[in-house]
């Protein structure tokens, strides 16, 4: 799943068979977040090692020496736990990850109507000075160019509706399986 300020928490909550997959990143935690919890955060070294051991899934340097990533592991234990992972990652991991698995995997984009109403969401919630304000709105633009790409493509715009909409996607897939 890819999205643009998206928390998967409504949809977790909806089924013990979800299971959020938590990202790797070697930028600074935010205030409440924990290790382990919210993401695995390493130093640029720890991150280039698992990348040169191949240990990602898929990763990408998001900013400039931001980088991202999903971990074999986290999903293998996810797989083998019998959950079914949920993953918010950018586009070109979302990709990546189609390409390596193809029919096996669901891509769903999570659209805004315009990047006014993603500036509004991210000034309430807060957590980004003006300058990676900013960067979050450039990247998000960039984003919404690739949307064609993906499986699915719902609107987020009302939390309930997107929620009911992308478990109702899910399960069409899970049933075609």
């Amino acid at each position: 799943m890819c999205g643009i300020l998206f928390r998967p928490q409504k949809i977790l909550k909806s089924s013990r068979r979800f299971a959020k997959s938590i990202s790797a990143t070697t930028r600074a935690p935010r205030v409440n977040e924990i290790n382990g919890r919210d993401y695995y955060f390493l130093s640029i070294d720890e991150f280039k090692d698992k990348i040169d051991n191949n240990e990602f899934l898929e990763w990408e340097e998001v900013y400039n020496g931001i980088f991202y990533g999903t971990l074999n592991s986290e999903i293998e234990n996810l797989f083998n736990k019998g959950k079914i992972p949920i993953l918010t990652i950018d586009i070109h991991g979302a990709l990546e990850i189609k390409t390596k698995l193809q029919n096996k995997v669901l891509t769903i984009f999570l659209d805004i109507p315009n990047l006014d109403i993603l500036r509004d969401r991210l000034k309430y919630r807060a957590t980004e000075t003006g300058e990676e304000l900013q960067k979050r709105l450039d990247r998000a633009s960039y984003e919404l160019s690739y949307k064609n790409k993906f499986d699915v493509i719902i609107p987020n715009i009302e939390l309930r509706k997107t929620v009911s909409e992308v478990i109702s996607c899910i399960d069409n897939f899970l049933h075609k399986l």
